[in-house]
Formats: structure tokens, sequence, C-alpha cells
């Protein structure tokens, strides 16, 4: 139970990497190393279209809900070993 919640955190926070990313590459050359994370922030904040930024968030938003979703369906958390 704990180890399915550990992996769970540890898939969502890999998925949301900004920090590394953006200090070493800034996306990289042609945009190789660019992620969702740095996409939105590129569209936000650098080329203004804040509509753009917001549905990048978005769709990483929906994506990793769906990921988790369909992780709890198949790893589900036992109700009657959360009480122990």
């Amino acid at each position: 139970s704990v180890l399915i919640v550990v992996i769970l955190l540890r898939g969502i926070w890999m998925f949301n990497k900004f920090d590394v990313i953006w200090l070493l590459t800034k996306g990289g050359p042609l945009n190789e190393t660019e992620t969702l994370p740095t996409l939105a922030y590129r569209k936000a904040f650098l080329e203004f279209d804040l509509g753009g930024g917001a549905a990048v968030a978005t769709i990483s938003f929906l994506m990793l809900a769906s990921i988790i979703l369909i992780y709890l369906r198949v790893f589900p958390i036992d109700e009657a070993k959360q009480g122990r």
C-alpha cells in the first residue's frame, strides 16, 4: 500500500520536472529537451500567450489525472488494510 502511493507520487513529480531542465537547457537545442511544463512556461511568460500556456497546463493535468485513475484501477487501495 505504501509502495503504491510512493510510486504514484514519484511518477507525478517526475512528470512535472521543470527546474533542472529549464536551468540547464531552457528546452535544449531545437527544443529537444522541452517538456510540457517548460512548454507551458515558454508559451505563457516568454511568448505572452496566456491562453496557450493555460491550454498546455490543462492538457498536462488531464493526462496526469487519467494516468492516476488508470493506476488506481489496476492497483486498488484495499479499504480494510488502511485501518491497520
